[in-house]
């Protein structure tokens, strides 16, 4: 089964840092989308 993942908009940072959590994590066959 494959799933559909979106960051929105609204979800930003203003630099990289490897802190950084990770957003989402993606499955083999998923989609992803990029507000």
């Amino acid at each position: 089964m494959t799933s559909t993942h979106t960051i929105h908009s609204a979800h930003h940072h203003f630099g990289w840092d490897n802190s950084f959590l990770p957003v989402i994590t993606v499955a083999p066959g998923d989609s992803m989308e990029i507000d």
